[in-house]
């Protein structure tokens, strides 16, 4: 039996090296249906990873043992995509797309820098860098313009308009209709400035040629000034200056100190000053012996001057010379006044800029000021007309050199506390002085701070501007002066607000520097009131100042401080009022507040009727109880009622109406609608925002509201002072009780700020 098994299994095992069994092929997941779960995707800075479920034949198929995921374009805002392989019994792939939505930057993602600062040029424009922070990433964010509110130096808001993300910015998309950013502005005044100055022994110097950036003289507002020499002693044989300004240099060449006060001035009508002006501030006059006069070049052999008018048979004499005094050179940026003397006739004097060998540019008016346009040289040229007896005379033309404009960008200083993050620096962090006109740097600065600031600590690290390069055209000195700013870094100390029973305190910041004004706001729980809030530093108490609404403040002091909050339980008088009514805290806000009183010492009567009387001097004592008229249209408002004078003063501004002419109903129940009416007109008496409007179409007797009162009603229940009594029911002429009235009062005065 043995043997035959045997055989069997041999021919068994021989049959099978012939003929070996089929092996099982991988399946193709090519045709597998891939969904992407997770529903829709936003952008958020890191790589999006949905599961998916993967059904071949029906089948769903398992991610482990079945298939692995990889994902494609899966960061960035658009199409994503995520690749199915097979593995193990499947092989092949299939795939499935999902999209990245851009994320949304709202309002609270935006910021600019905290004042928008720059220095007075006569035009509103402001340049403010507005950014947007999300998803850990920083987002510039561009403007079509901003504007201060204001041209003349002052604090002014900037309003930035036409807010919108760069090209190329796909991943971010700002929420529909926020187009528009307000931000604090400031407006420097221009940096009253005075340069020295040259000139030769015996001419004159009109020493405003020497002032930068302080108005203009003789304008409404414009600066008024003095120049005294201080030295030396014999003043070079100088006399002082002239109150026109003209200083005239003696015969002895030397260096003369000079003081300068200028006032402030003004190109509005504000307060402020556009111009800081100075006080005896210093500078130098140098005194010179005369140049050797240049000759002009040969060609062309003669300046371009007017013509001279051909003697006539009286007018045949020649004038004595006729020389041109006043500065050899100028700063481009500055006027430089001209002037002659000599000449025989005291006639009207033509100006002129003569056309050869010049390399600068400049513009001369009649009365001989010269406004220069390009640095370098020029040669002015002076005609005085005859008369019947002279000739017309010409002087020699005067070479003038027009310097080079010095700019001097100066770094502004910066404060942040201790913790704060290091505080960015932007362009509106620094100003730059010598530009004319519209002129602007070819290249802006660079600001870095010195060092990184350690803002863990107290200190200062200075800020250093560097890179600017001047405008082209060759009219600014190329070596730009930079003065650096420092960022101060301020103490911060800690506020620990201890724990309380019966509410809360809350402060406006965890830690502040000395000397800030912190905020703390109570919030009790119902039934309760804050009794005391003590702040001590150390063994010191700290004064407190109280700022409405369960708001005191404090100024920090040099060192941490411990708020320790008391809350007692609220008793109210009234013994119809108990802590778990739903009127509870609206009966305490009106009683607290003084609008409303109990029926008697111990009641409220909270389920009680409201009069319409009760209701106008409610209103009369949240007006403040202004004085009203002695009388009021209503017969039957008798004088020394508690709502006599109420009701004429609600009367005669327009608050209430009469139920007729002569009559009013002061012990008339108030309806709902009635006290919709009566406080729809008193809030558009007090000028408040009334655009509010529920829909009454929600309750079902909503037919029966008067005519008269439909808007009212409908302003009350949009602004949630009036809602329904459950049911779709909105009972417009039914009773309004008392616990009613105390809780609509709260809700109106909370909801206006009244």
């Amino acid at each position: 039996m043995k043997k035959r098994m045997l055989s069997l299994a041999l021919v068994f095992s021989f049959l099978l090296a012939l003929c070996p069994l089929p092996v099982a092929l991988a399946a193709d997941l090519s045709g597998a249906e891939v969904t992407v779960l997770g529903g829709s995707f936003v952008y958020n800075g890191k790589a999006q990873e949905p599961n998916v479920t993967v059904s071949l034949d029906g089948m769903v198929l398992n991610e482990e043992a079945d298939y692995t995921l990889s994902y494609g374009n899966n960061v960035n805002a658009g199409e994503g995509r995520v690749t199915v392989t097979g593995t193990g019994n499947y092989g092949g792939t299939a795939g499935a797309t999902f999209t990245i939505e851009p994320y949304t930057l709202t309002a609270k993602h935006l910021e600019g820098q905290d004042v928008c600062k720059k220095t007075f040029d006569e035009r509103a424009k402001a340049y403010p860098e507005i950014k947007a922070s999300a998803n850990g990433e920083t987002v510039k964010v561009d403007y079509n313009k901003a504007l201060y509110s204001q041209k003349g130096a002052g604090a002014a808001s900037v309003t930035v308009s036409g807010l919108k993300l760069p090209a190329g910015c796909e991943n971010y998309v700002l929420e529909e209709g926020l187009t528009e950013l307000v931000l604090d502005g400031q407006i420097l005044p221009q940096q009253t400035k005075v340069n020295n100055g040259t000139v030769e022994v015996g001419q004159t110097l009109d020493l405003w040629t020497l002032v930068e950036n302080a108005g203009v003289v003789g304008s409404d507002g414009g600066p008024t000034a003095s120049f005294d020499i201080i030295e030396p002693a014999d003043k070079l044989g100088c006399a002082e200056p002239s109150p026109e300004h003209v200083f005239t240099a003696g015969s002895k060449p030397g260096v003369l100190t000079l003081s300068a006060s200028i006032s402030e001035s003004y190109w509005d009508e504000d307060e402020t000053p556009d111009y800081t002006g100075v006080v005896a501030e210093t500078f130098t006059i140098t005194i010179t012996e005369p140049k050797q006069e240049e000759t002009p070049p040969a060609s062309p052999p003669e300046p371009s001057v007017p013509t001279p008018i051909p003697p006539s048979v009286t007018q045949n004499q020649p004038q004595e010379k006729l020389v041109i005094t006043g500065a050899k050179d100028i700063t481009y940026g500055q006027t430089l006044q001209l002037s002659c003397k000599g000449g025989s006739t005291n006639g009207a004097v033509t100006w002129g800029i003569a056309a050869f060998a010049a390399s600068g540019q400049a513009d001369i008016s009649p009365a001989g000021l010269l406004t220069p346009t390009k640095a370098g040289t020029v040669w002015v040229t002076a005609t005085m007309a005859g008369n019947d007896t002279y000739q017309d005379v010409t002087a020699d033309a005067v070479k003038l050199t027009i310097r080079q404009a010095p700019i001097r960008i100066t770094v502004s200083n910066k404060t942040a506390q201790m913790g704060d993050p290091v505080p960015a620096l932007t362009t509106s962090d620094y100003s730059v002085s010598g530009l004319v006109g519209r002129d602007k740097l070819a290249t802006l600065p660079t600001l870095s701070y010195e060092t990184t600031p350690d803002m863990t600590r107290a200190g200062t690290v200075a800020i250093l501007a560097s890179g600017a390069a001047v405008p082209a055209g060759g009219n600014y000195d190329p070596n730009i002066t930079y003065l650096p700013g420092k960022l101060t870094i301020g103490a911060a100390y800690p506020i620990t607000i201890l724990a309380a029973e019966g509410g809360v305190v809350t402060a406006d910041a965890a830690q502040a520097p000395e000397g800030a004004v912190v905020t703390l706001t109570a919030q009790p729980e119902k039934g309760f009131v804050l009794d005391s809030l003590k702040v001590e530093s150390g063994s010191t108490v700290i004064q407190t100042r109280e700022a409405g609404k369960g708001k005191v403040t404090f100024t920090m002091p040099d060192g941490g401080v411990l708020v320790t909050p008391t809350f007692v339980t609220k008793e109210l008088p009234f013994t119809d009022v108990k802590t778990q009514d739903w009127f509870y805290e609206s009966v305490a806000y009106v009683y607290e507040n003084g609008l409303m009183n109990g029926t008697s010492d111990t009641a409220l009567t909270p389920n009680g009727t409201t009069t319409r009387g009760m209701i106008v001097t409610i209103l009369y004592r949240l007006a403040g109880s202004p004085e009203a008229a002695a009388w009021s249209p209503f017969h039957d408002v008798a004088p020394g009622k508690y709502y006599a004078e109420p009701i004429a003063w609600a009367a005669w501004n327009g608050i209430v109406n009469g139920k007729t002419a002569t009559s009013f109903g002061p012990n008339d129940p108030i309806t709902r609608e009635q006290m919709a009416a009566i406080l729809y007109r008193y809030a558009g008496f007090r000028e408040m925002d009334v655009s509010q409007r529920g829909d009454l179409t929600q309750f079902g007797d909503q037919e029966k509201v008067s005519s008269y009162a439909r808007e009212a009603l409908a302003w009350a229940n949009g602004a949630g002072l009036i809602t329904g009594k459950g049911g779709g029911v909105l009972d417009p002429k039914g009773p309004a009780t008392r616990a009613q009235v105390a809780a609509i009062f709260q809700r109106f005065c909370e909801g206006t700020n009244q």
